[in-house]
């Protein structure tokens, strides 16, 4: 399993764990670390050079595209390079599209195209990334946003 070596320690436990839960429920299997910097990991991907990879993607923008994007034969971050004509047309459908105009049948037709992901197995999500902050009584104004930055000090004020 590959996995990037700069990305900080959490990524490095959540391969040791998925290691370790893996041989221990499956004796016969045998799961080899491979950490390396990020720009081997994508290289090796890119190139299909690799069994299994331990990847990480966080939302830029408040959509489900910011993940559903990624499946689309050729898309650059299609490590897996899956293809699927019917999720394809899906997306198509939902980004420039029959669905581009109809906000329910877009979710509607972007939770169909999640479950074709999910049920061929593309991806195996492990976890979402979360934060927790203390913040005192008196401090105002921080800005918190569920995708890309996370807080936004700007505006922020000691009362």
């Amino acid at each position: 399993m590959i996995y990037g070596n700069n990305e900080g320690d959490e990524v490095a436990k959540v391969a040791q764990a998925i290691k370790s839960q893996i041989e221990e429920t499956l004796p016969n299997i045998t799961i080899n670390l491979q950490p390396m910097t990020k720009a081997e990991r994508i290289d090796k991907m890119q190139n299909d050079n690799y069994d299994v990879a331990l990847t990480r993607w966080g939302p830029d923008y408040a959509d489900p595209m910011t993940y559903l994007g990624m499946w689309i034969t050729d898309n650059s971050n299609n490590y897996g390079f899956w293809s699927n004509a019917e999720y394809d047309q899906i997306i198509a459908d939902c980004t420039t599209g029959a669905y581009i105009s109809d906000y329910d049948a877009r979710w509607a037709a972007m939770y169909d195209a999640e479950t074709l992901v999910m049920q061929e197995a593309v991806i195996a999500p492990l976890y979402t990334k979360s934060n927790a902050n203390l913040i005192s009584a008196g401090v105002e104004g921080i800005e918190f946003h569920p995708v890309a930055l996370n807080r936004v000090y700007k505006n922020a004020t000691l009362q």
